[in-house]
């Protein structure tokens, strides 16, 4: 039922790849990253709600790493429980 779609997404992210080789673009690749567990996917292209979380942790962390984004200063009464 996915096939089409799916060979489509792989082409499309393909060609990503490609461009961000070849013009130096910084590229978020997380395909890698994303389990295959069945938790974090509802269907083979839409992440449940967990997935979700685990895709905007390493989107973050890929961002801050190259420098694109700064983590946020940590509000230390909220980690003292107050």
């Amino acid at each position: 039922e996915y096939g089409p779609l799916m060979s489509a997404v792989d082409r499309y992210q393909a060609t990503l790849r490609s461009v961000a080789r070849e013009t130096g673009a910084t590229l978020v690749d997380l395909e890698p990253l994303m389990s295959d567990a069945v938790p974090f996917w509802g269907s083979p292209i839409h992440r449940t709600d967990a997935g979700e979380v685990v895709f905007a942790s390493h989107l973050a962390t890929a961002l801050v790493r190259a420098g694109l984004l700064q983590r946020a200063p940590q509000d230390d009464t909220a980690r003292a429980g107050r």
